[in-house]
């Protein structure tokens, strides 16, 4: 019950918000989500291990109703890309080149990023 009414919270706190997504996996079905709030700036990071049906990520996207999600090309035709388009028909899926998921420019960005928050 308390899992039922925190998504109801949740889905109430972003009924005004647009968010887009990226989505990436490994071979082993590790995934890995970011979620970029564009109406009150914010990212959202998670990574977990999935099963063949995407039953974690579709549960955690599921929350934010992304207008656009974006995955690696290498992904293109992969069960995941036929998942997400299917639950998220009303979403723009997007392919983009596997190089813009790079954790490592990726983490040194946010931190970036957050330093320059500070000193604004």
């Amino acid at each position: 019950a308390g899992s039922a009414s925190s998504r109801c919270i949740t889905s109430a706190l972003h009924d005004n918000a647009k968010f887009f997504c990226a989505v990436v996996e490994n071979r082993l079905r590790e995934v890995g989500i970011a979620i970029v709030n564009l109406t009150n700036p914010a990212i959202y990071l998670s990574s977990f291990a999935d099963n063949y049906q995407y039953n974690h990520c579709i549960s955690k996207m599921s929350l934010y109703h992304p207008t656009k999600i974006l995955i690696s090309k290498t992904s293109e035709g992969s069960q995941m890309h036929g998942v997400l388009e299917r639950t998220f028909s009303s979403s723009s899926v997007n392919l983009v080149a596997r190089k813009y998921f790079n954790e490592t420019k990726g983490s040194l960005t946010l931190k970036q990023l957050a330093v320059d928050e500070e000193n604004v």
